[in-house]
Order: C-alpha cells, then sequence, then structure tokens
C-alpha cells in the first residue's frame, strides 16, 4: 500500500513540474508578444517624431 502511495505522490509532482514549466513556456510567449508591441509602438513614436 505504502509503495503505491508514493508512485501516485511521485506523479502528482511530475504533473504539476509538467504544468509549471508549460505555464512558464505560455508565460513567456506572452512576454515575446508584449515586446514586439512594445518595439512597435517605439517605432512609430520614432516615425512620428522624425
Amino acid at each position: 500500500m505504502i509503495v503505491l502511495v508514493l508512485a501516485v505522490k511521485k506523479k502528482e509532482i511530475i504533473d504539476g513540474i509538467k504544468t509549471s514549466i508549460t505555464g512558464a513556456k505560455t508565460s513567456l510567449n506572452d512576454d515575446k508578444d508584449t515586446m514586439r508591441d512594445i518595439s512597435s509602438q517605439i517605432e512609430e513614436a520614432l516615425c512620428k517624431t522624425a
């Protein structure tokens, strides 16, 4: 019984880590989009002032 409980706990931990990694990738992609938006806004502002 104890071995089964440990196996379930281990699987939960691994699933948790996978979820964290997936979440981190998602937020990295969001950051990239944000950086693109900011850089395009800067370019627009520079074009207007030039």
